[in-house]
């Protein structure tokens, strides 16, 4: 456990550099041949259940090794995949006893797939989806979370997916209703499932005939005390990678449950998630007028009673990056449309709005509230638990951050990354507009 806990200080040091940026201070090749023979012998403790049974401390600094090595822990990666598989087959599945150990193996996975898979590793399918399906076969509830995410992930990096028939079935058992009643497995199903609509292409005949099975479940996830943010979150991967021919005759049905369970009942978070999620759905789209149009098939004037009395109170309350910029291009966009940049009365609010919205003067701030603080206060920052809970399962290196750095969540518009591109869209988007606002 001490030399554990020494190797994961050593490999994940770091220091400020030259330019103010802190970065690892002990560089890959530097620690190679004093890191590399270790990952070996702490995979075998944890197979054989030496010293603390599922140790964490073990688990965790093969997580910090691997991600310090990066490009140099390739020649490595296969076999300790192959040893993971086999502790989570055989060791994790018939009886997770650590709740931290369990976390920290998968994501030492989700790091070593980001290794194996971009490099066209063809054993990586192979070696992984058997015990992944051990414990999908077995019903460990505390494991499947982790393993939908994985899955995701898989899916996500693998370009043209070999196993193609077994990821068709996969797709309609992760749509089953047992599955989804376990409010633990929701969000990683939604992180998979995020994964099949990033390839539509390829599944675009098994995701059309399940789309109605899709929406029933955003339903489902709408109505639970729990699981409201979750349904959210499954339409805004619906918007952002499905063309609209694929959800257009379920979306009406969608907003209408939305706006019917924020009616029911003050809802400030769930506020905040429709707006992000109809930021989105108006940004995807290249006429202004669509969101317009469909509020009105609803009900005359729904639009100007949601902009006023949920979208422009809910929007500045949006602190993380990532999606307070999907509020402020939504936004931006949204004004275009006639029913806003035609009434000065709510022109004028939205452009106050935006404004607030734009504000970088604490950007260093934010990002630090992004990366550091909201992941803990929203539960997304593993700590210790007795039991295992929704917030717990997020796999910090399951996104596809660029490397192996840990992400902060998904990024729904990735294309938007610095500040000057941000205000450059935003001003695109209002050109169209510019002598109204004027």
């Amino acid at each position: 456990t001490y030399a554990a806990l020494c190797a994961n200080l050593v490999s994940s040091m770091q220091e400020p550099g030259q330019d103010g940026q802190r970065r690892n201070r002990f560089d890959a090749q530097t620690l190679r041949p004093c890191l590399a023979p270790m990952v070996m012998p702490m995979l075998q403790i944890l197979a054989d259940g030496r010293g603390i049974p599922q140790n964490e401390w073990v688990a965790r600094a093969l997580v910090a090794i691997i991600s310090s090595l990066e490009a140099a822990a390739v020649e490595i990666a296969a076999p300790t995949l192959q040893a993971l598989a086999r502790v989570i087959a055989d060791v994790l599945a018939p009886r997770p006893a650590n709740a931290e150990c369990c976390h920290a193996v998968f994501e030492c996975c989700s790091v070593l797939l980001k290794l194996l898979v971009p490099a066209g590793a063809p054993e990586v399918e192979g070696i992984f989806l058997p015990a992944l399906g051990r414990v999908w076969e077995q019903g460990v509830e505390e494991l499947l979370p982790y393993c939908f995410q994985v899955l995701g992930l898989v899916l996500d990096l693998t370009p043209s997916p070999s196993q193609c028939t077994i990821y068709v079935e996969l797709f309609r058992r992760v749509l089953a209703e047992d599955l989804w009643r376990l409010p633990g497995n929701v969000p990683g199903i939604i992180r998979l499932l995020r994964a099949y609509f990033a390839k539509h292409a390829v599944f675009g005949t098994v995701l059309r005939d399940g789309m109605q099975t899709v929406f029933e479940r955003f339903q489902y996830a709408l109505g639970h005390q729990k699981l409201g943010g979750s349904a959210f979150a499954l339409l805004n991967a619906i918007l952002r990678y499905l063309p609209p021919d694929f959800y257009h005759q379920y979306f009406h049905i969608a907003i209408t449950l939305s706006l019917g369970h924020l009616q029911g009942k003050k809802y400030p978070e769930l506020e905040k998630e429709f707006v992000i999620s109809m930021s989105l759905f108006v940004w995807m789209q290249q006429d202004p007028q669509a969101l317009p149009r469909m509020l009105e098939q609803i009900q005359p004037g729904l639009l100007l009673q949601i902009v006023k009395n949920i979208w422009l109170p809910s929007a500045p309350k949006v602190l993380l990056l990532q999606r307070r910029k999907v509020c402020v291009v939504g936004l931006a966009r949204l004004m275009t449309c006639t029913e806003i940049h035609s009434n000065p009365q709510v022109l004028g609010p939205c452009c106050e709005c935006l404004a607030g919205l734009l504000k970088w003067r604490n950007a260093g701030l934010m990002c630090w509230l992004s990366s550091v603080l909201l992941p803990k206060l929203l539960g997304d920052e593993p700590t210790k638990v007795s039991q295992y809970e929704t917030t717990f399962v997020r796999l910090y290196h399951c996104e596809p951050a660029p490397g192996l750095s840990t992400g902060l969540g998904w990024d729904m518009l990735p294309e938007i990354q610095e500040r000057a591109t941000g205000l450059q869209v935003v001003r695109e988007a209002l050109d169209p507009i510019r002598p109204a606002i004027q």
